[in-house]
């Protein structure tokens, strides 16, 4: 990715919605495809009712304001926990 600020997007959500988060994300970010660079995904199930999707993105502040705000509508997402990452440019 070309950019010097990577956001990470922790969908943190109930255990039993997993597959179906997983999907309603991924939509959500197709829709967007034209104003976010998809850098990585990855998740994990830590607790017994608790999952952790991550997603990292290139995107401008309107945009992510947009996705969050779809993203916090999904049934079994508990929270959206949004970090702005810098990165070193060599």
């Amino acid at each position: 990715v070309n950019t010097d600020k990577v956001i990470r997007l922790s969908v943190i959500f109930n255990e039993k919605t997993t597959i179906m988060v997983v999907q309603e994300v991924s939509k959500i970010l197709s829709k967007f495809e034209n104003q976010i660079s998809l850098v990585f995904t990855s998740g994990v199930c830590q607790e017994q009712d608790r999952c952790v999707y991550e997603v990292y993105i290139s995107s401008k502040k309107n945009d992510l304001d947009s996705i969050v705000q779809n993203i916090q509508q999904i049934p079994g997402v508990i929270s959206v926990e949004v970090k702005y990452l810098e990165l070193e440019l060599n």
